[in-house]
């Protein structure tokens, strides 16, 4: 069973595989444009983007008001509840026996919403998931491959000589995220230009708020932010302390305890050898 969705047959899965893959595309081409790499237009789904919509709309006041957790305080009968987790209530959601009429009109609603072609209705704290969602869209190998590949691409033209036991170079889904947003409506096809301008924003405002969170950007995460910069595009306000983005190369070498929240702890590690290079304009 999906915890995105209140059905439990195949559609609510397709349609976050769809989702997903779009969100891949898009942040694919919004490293494209960071690293001012040819690109072409992709083709987004009306419904696929609802979806995406949709998502972003839940709150916590929807989450609070589940009904498990409304089930939970009537069993019990006491005066202040117990604070359940959003992952605990989506499961005695999903324990909760169905009734006949209960999966009668699950079935009718999924029939419905395939011919229709509508999406699935969501789960009242589906939007509080994102670490997993977001593991699904940007965690996938071929998706990790393929960012590290055009990274290494536009590396060759600045690294002479490589380490041999050089890491791959891995982006943190926060940075995938703002990736995403980095497109122009000309860099979408298939919705109209208020849909797009839409997804845009909504995108840019997720990017922004995760990334206030604390001990997530990496090396390579504060390099393309940094060459995005350069290159003129909109980086999240929360980032502008990031060590190689205040201090440059010399941040390199100042002390972990001076970093800003958002840095990864131990971000220098993962810094490869030519690091230097990349932030003094050398080879």
């Amino acid at each position: 069973m999906s915890l995105f969705f209140n059905s439990s047959d195949e559609l609510g899965v397709a349609q976050l595989a769809a989702l997903n893959a779009t969100l891949r595309q898009m942040a694919n081409l919004g490293l494209a444009r960071v690293l001012r790499q040819a690109h072409r237009p992709i083709a987004c789904d009306p419904a696929t983007v609802q979806l995406l919509h949709r998502l972003f709309q839940l709150n916590d006041t929807a989450a609070s008001q589940s009904a498990a957790k409304r089930r939970f305080d009537q069993l019990f009968q006491i005066n202040t509840a117990p604070s359940l987790t959003l992952a605990q209530m989506a499961l005695v959601e999903a324990a909760r026996p169905k009734t006949g009429v209960a999966r009668l009109t699950a079935r009718l609603r999924a029939w419905l919403h395939r011919t229709l072609r509508r999406p699935t209705p969501l789960a009242h704290d589906a939007a509080h998931f994102t670490h997993i969602w977001a593991a699904d869209a940007f965690g996938t190998y071929g998706f990790q491959a393929q960012t590290a590949r055009s990274l290494q691409d536009d590396l060759e033209g600045r690294v002479l000589l490589w380490p041999q036991e050089s890491r791959p170079p891995r982006l943190s889904p926060i940075t995938c995220w703002w990736l995403a947003s980095q497109l122009e409506a000309a860099d979408i096809t298939g919705l109209s230009p208020g849909h797009t301008t839409r997804l845009l924003v909504a995108l840019s405002e997720y990017a922004e708020t995760l990334a206030q969170q604390k001990g997530w950007a990496g090396f390579w995460d504060q390099y393309l932010h940094h060459r995005a910069a350069q290159n003129g595009l909109t980086t999240p306000k929360p980032l502008a302390n990031l060590p190689l983005i205040s201090h440059g190369a010399q941040a390199l070498a100042t002390d972990p305890k001076s970093d800003c929240a958002q840095a990864l702890p131990d971000w220098r590690s993962t810094a490869p050898a030519y690091a230097p290079a990349l932030f003094g304009g050398g080879y």
